[in-house]
């Protein structure tokens, strides 16, 4: 059946109420931002928009203003707007979820450092036991106090009594860092000096009742340095207190000491430092 004018305007009258409330966001329950619905509102059968039927134009015009619409990042139908949210939500959580998975990483390789550290101080607290447990083995002999006098002379080498430094070094046999510290202080000269010396104790081995020991206390040999006791020159110094710290951990400022050295000096404190390591001189005499 032909329509007249005037049903065919008002038709259309219709179709563009219809077309404003469905882009405006009213969708009716069911429906959705689009042609069926569009038709449904207005009454209007659907194939009249389609080929060369009398409301074609209206449904070119709905489509180019809906895709406008999307294109300015609005979406009529809520449901649309929804699962736009929903699609975003979903990329952040994945996105959430790749910082968790990397932080997690991170935090297991934080663990096996933090437990290859605990290892390495559980290993350090072993060996100064068994050093505190050899101090206590050996016999400390009464001296004399120092007179006045011998302290006027700041390095004098007068040997106090012969194979001192032999025995220095079977006291500390076996510990790398106290072998290293030893023959540091050994080699600076330091076993020669009588105000030195009245800080070590000697005994003999209780493993077979004959080889010499000594150990020296290194806590006392630094307080008496510290009080003025041990005068000495600035080079012996600095090793003397870089010896204290590789044996007992007693603090030292790096920068302060290691600045002031000689090439000599240095050498020294390089071959220290390696043997404390574990990598034992090939002249050394450490078992």
């Amino acid at each position: 059946m032909r329509l007249s004018k005037q049903q065919l305007a008002g038709n259309e009258a219709k179709i563009r109420a219809a077309m404003g409330r469905l882009l405006n966001g009213d969708i009716p329950p069911g429906g959705k931002c689009d042609i069926k619905t569009l038709a449904g509102e207005a009454g209007v059968d659907r194939t009249a928009f389609y080929g060369s039927r009398p409301y074609a134009r209206l449904r070119t015009e709905f489509e180019q203003r809906l895709k406008e619409l999307l294109d300015a990042g609005e979406r009529p139908d809520p449901r649309d707007a929804q699962a736009a949210r929903l699609k975003d939500e979903i990329t952040r959580l994945k996105e959430r979820l790749a910082h968790s998975d990397a932080t997690i990483s991170e935090l297991a390789g934080f663990r096996d450092q933090a437990l290859s550290r605990l290892a390495a101080q559980h290993d350090e607290i072993t060996r100064l036991r068994q050093e505190v447990q050899l101090a206590a083995r050996i016999r400390r002999l009464p001296v004399p106090a120092p007179s006045p006098k011998e302290h006027q002379v700041m390095t004098t080498i007068q040997p106090r009594e012969p194979g001192l430094a032999d025995a220095v070094r079977a006291g500390a046999a076996g510990l790398y860092s106290l072998e290293a510290a030893c023959d540091l202080v050994i080699s600076a000269g330091w076993v020669h000096r009588d105000d030195f010396t009245r800080l070590v104790s000697t005994g003999t081995s209780l493993t077979d009742g004959v080889t010499e020991l000594a150990h020296i206390d290194w806590q006392s040999v630094i307080s008496s340095r510290d009080a003025g006791l041990l005068p000495c020159g600035s080079g012996e110094n600095r090793l003397l207190r870089l010896a204290a710290s590789i044996a007992a951990g007693i603090p030292v400022d790096l920068n302060d000491t290691l600045s002031g050295l000689d090439q000599s000096s240095i050498s020294l404190v390089v071959r220290a430092v390696r043997h404390a390591n574990g990598q034992r001189p090939a002249d050394s005499t450490g078992s």
